[in-house]
């Protein structure tokens, strides 16, 4: 079954708006455009009740990647945080300059593995920072997107719980080189770095952040090319020479990534999407290290957006600086892609965060961890935008709570970040991701110095388990040690405040006999962590 949604019906007004009125045209494109004109495919996994065998091949000297941090960052947004969830609290207190944040909300923030948080989206080519910093008294309402309100969950803020609930986590800051300007960037520069002796160092710490912040990467703005801050991409690389001498004025060895074209599978940008981050890469190439690129997948099968990524991998190899890397700044399933039409376009923001939802952003991030290329990724988003969200609110009780994905990333980050990525083939039905009908995909990582093996596997199938065998390439043995498994009753299982069919279980195994499979049940996400034999 497939939906073809023309406009759907503007649903990424939905990113940063989930409970506000939203006026947008068609139009205009930018945010909630990615897929007009492209029709939606259907991105369950269905099959037959029989169980299909696969063989996957790990070889534990062949590394592929880096199992990074920074490829499970998250988006977060000014929008969800002060005016979707509202989650400072009301009142303040007067002349408070870090404004207190709910308790329900922070328990939740902290329960999440957090290592990468980035200030995104659209609301980013709006945000005047100065205007969201201070007592309440002194900051303006700003119209950001398409809401008029104070920033009270502003820079001090976010920043300050985060790292009160997550001390090692990285930030990332879009420069709002839409409607900000270079003094301005030069200024925050020395806000968040500057010591207790520079003018915006002092104001930092008056503001109740006393230590300084070095964003991993400082963004040169987001979707550039379309909407309502649309530019060419002369203009565009113009603005980033700007933003880039304005901060390094400050901090000389700034990490920045500058975008790629936006939704280039659009057919209005087949011919074209690739001139822009090749004029990009070339005018820019020696002052970044990020080429950025926001795929929203299965509104297409991942053979459909792979291409555009091997497309920039390749003119990056070819350009002055080849060590760029592609920092994914957004990616999330695409709403309205679970295979039920709605006529309400509400009615399908609940796909982003049901089982279906999690096992499809899992199959993204496993291929991902298998391509060098990709160097940091953002999933759209922290707070509960909508379609998505980690963190959502029952709004009758006034109270915080976590979803699928949140359990998704807990699965994540039960293997060590650093660790390596390596070599694995796979054969049976389903197991290729360059055909249509993709349903497993899997993952190994050796840490320990090889003294353990994990083990990533997803099955999208819905009713469908896979009988695995597994073969190690050398002599070594491992054993089964751990399981881990986020599953639900069925694919449109989704979480709320007082029902959480969507769980992890762990089970301690302790297995003597060499591993070589197990049967994989359905719609699951599946880690398994082996110990090196003695």
């Amino acid at each position: 079954m497939k939906i073809t949604f023309v406009t759907l019906l503007t649903v990424m007004a939905l990113w940063f708006v989930p409970f506000a009125t939203v006026v947008a045209t068609a139009a205009e494109g930018g945010a909630g455009h990615e897929y007009d004109g492209i029709t939606i495919e259907d991105n369950r996994a269905t099959g037959s009740t029989t169980s299909l065998p696969i063989a996957i091949t790990i070889d534990p000297t062949k590394k592929i990647n880096v199992y990074s941090s920074r490829l499970f960052g998250y988006n977060d947004s000014w929008v969800t945080t002060n005016h979707g969830l509202r989650i400072t609290r009301i009142p303040t207190p007067a002349g408070s300059t870090n404004l207190p944040v709910k308790e329900s909300y922070l328990r939740a923030l902290a329960s999440i593995p957090l290592t990468m948080d980035r200030m995104s989206g659209t609301a980013s080519s709006y945000l005047i920072w100065k205007d969201a910093i201070g007592s309440v008294d002194q900051r303006q309402v700003q119209h950001i997107v398409w809401s008029k309100f104070k920033v009270l969950y502003g820079p001090a803020e976010w920043v300050s719980n985060i790292r009160r609930l997550h001390p090692s986590a990285e930030f990332v800051w879009v420069l709002n080189i839409a409607r900000d300007t270079p003094e301005n960037a030069r200024d925050l520069a020395e806000f968040f770095t500057g010591g207790p002796d520079t003018a915006w160092g002092k104001k930092r710490v008056a503001c109740g952040m006393k230590e300084p912040m070095m964003p991993a990467i400082w963004e040169l703005g987001n979707e550039m090319d379309w909407g309502k801050e649309a530019v060419d991409v002369d203009e565009y690389i113009k603005r980033c020479r700007q933003w880039i001498e304005a901060v390094r004025s400050v901090v000389p060895d700034a990490v920045f990534a500058a975008q790629a074209a936006s939704s280039p599978w659009k057919p209005s940008k087949a011919k074209t999407w690739m001139n822009w981050h090749r004029k990009v890469l070339a005018s820019l190439a020696p002052d970044i290290r990020y080429l950025t690129f926001h795929p929203y997948y299965r509104g297409m099968a991942p053979k459909a957006l792979m291409p555009y990524i091997q497309t920039m991998t390749a003119d990056i190899a070819r350009c002055s600086n080849p060590g760029i890397k592609l920092y994914l700044s957004e990616h999330g399933i695409w709403p309205g892609s679970g295979g039920v039409k709605t006529k309400n376009w509400r009615d399908s923001w609940y796909q982003g965060r049901t089982l279906n939802s999690c096992l499809s952003t899992g199959e993204w991030i496993l291929l991902m961890l298998q391509n060098p290329a990709i160097g940091a990724m953002s999933y759209h988003c922290l707070d509960g935008g909508a379609a998505w969200g980690l963190i959502w609110q029952d709004k009758s009780r006034d109270r915080y709570y976590t979803t699928g994905p949140a359990d998704m990333f807990k699965l994540f980050a039960g293997v060590p970040y650093g660790s390596d990525v390596v070599f694995t083939h796979m054969t049976g039905s389903g197991t290729d991701w360059q055909q249509k009908d993709s349903s497993f995909t899997s993952a190994a990582v050796i840490a320990d110095e090889g003294k353990s093996l994990y083990l990533l596997l997803n099955n999208r199938m819905a009713d469908t388990s896979r009988d695995m065998s597994v073969h190690l390439v050398g002599s070594q043995e491992y054993t089964l040690a751990e399981k881990t498994i986020l599953t639900a009753p069925n694919l449109d299982s989704i979480n709320t405040l007082d029902d959480h069919p969507i769980q992890l279980s762990r089970t301690v195994c302790n297995e003597d006999k060499p591993f070589s499979g197990m049967s994989v049940p359905p719609r699951c996400l599946m880690l398994l962590k082996l110990k090196k034999r003695d």
